[in-house]
């Protein structure tokens, strides 16, 4: 069980310098049942909310950096015709 509770907390560690807060979710939801005392088993609202948001602003982003690489590519295509 300690090597359990280590592995979380470097799983929590990790999450966290990334951008999966579902991952980061599912770890502390996992430390909270391994060790309910530890307090990494609480989940930092403000990172889930700060990371969902640059997520979800990121995705619009590329969502419209596609669309406008495809508008181009047909352009191209009916140019080359």
């Amino acid at each position: 069980m300690p090597l359990c509770v280590d592995a979380l907390k470097a799983a929590i560690s990790e999450a966290l310098a990334g951008k999966d807060v579902a991952r980061y979710q599912h770890a502390v939801a996992l430390l909270r049942v391994a060790a309910p005392l530890d307090p990494l088993g609480t989940p930092d609202a403000a990172w889930v909310t700060n990371t969902d948001r640059e997520n979800k602003e990121e995705a619009v982003q590329l969502e419209t950096a596609l669309k406008h690489s495809k508008n181009n590519l047909v352009k191209d295509s009916i140019r080359v015709r």
